[in-house]
């Protein structure tokens, strides 16, 4: 993983996890992968095992608040 990779990685475990959480007391887990072929991820996971893979690649963490809001 990239020092950026890692950098948001960091990002969706901790602060957008609080802010979805804040917004969504269902939410149990967000999670961010990087996939082999370089693609970026963060996954949202509800408490009635619902999940929500979201494509965050090259995305900036504002990028980032901002594709997985309009996804929830």
């Amino acid at each position: 993983m990239t020092e950026v990779q890692q950098n948001k990685d960091s990002f969706v475990r901790h602060e957008l996890r609080a802010l979805l959480q804040a917004i969504d007391r269902d939410i149990t887990d967000v999670s961010y992968s990087v996939e082999e072929n370089g693609e970026e991820f963060a996954l949202i996971t509800w408490q009635n095992g619902y999940k929500c893979r979201i494509n965050v690649s090259g995305d900036s963490l504002k990028a980032l608040v901002w594709d997985t809001l309009k996804r929830i």
